[in-house]
């Protein structure tokens, strides 16, 4: 049975905070998940667990989380403005990075450090608390993310 407010796919274009119980199931992604997809037992046949072939188009099936916290709103709408976010506004996208960031990151980068430190002092809230869980996720202490949390 899929419980529907746990589905990571719909977390990320939602508004809002990201629920931290939910943060660490997102890994390194910053948009989509197809994990219900890969365990469906009718997605079990055959022709279905061949991944299909990179798109022709020239999209990216990955994203450089340190660029895309850099990035302008209007960088980022010109880049990934074809994925739905809640209110066409790149502060999600953000956030969706933060959190991947804080799973898949390394602490001791000093462009990791950099860009957590420049949106933990952000004076939009919703991304400074997302940078200061992930900056302690990463296991910083030395800065604005002083909360440790746990690394895996």
């Amino acid at each position: 049975m899929l419980d529907a407010r746990r589905c990571l796919a719909w977390l990320v274009q939602a508004p809002g905070t990201f629920p931290p119980e939910f943060r660490e199931a997102l890994g390194g992604r910053v948009y989509g998940c197809d994990e219900c997809q890969q365990v469906c037992p009718i997605n079990q046949v055959g022709d279905r667990r061949r991944p299909p072939a990179p798109p022709e188009d020239g999209t990216q099936a990955t994203v450089d989380l340190l660029a895309l916290l850099a990035a302008s709103d209007d960088e980022l709408l010109a880049a990934h403005g074809r994925w739905y976010i809640a209110g066409r506004d790149p502060r999600y996208l953000r956030r969706n990075a933060l959190v991947a960031l804080g799973n898949v990151g390394d602490g001791r980068d000093p462009a990791t450090a950099a860009a957590l430190d420049r949106w933990a002092r952000s004076d939009d809230e919703l991304l400074a608390e997302h940078a200061r869980w992930a900056s302690g996720r990463l296991g910083r202490t030395d800065g604005v993310g002083s909360t440790t949390v746990p690394h895996r």
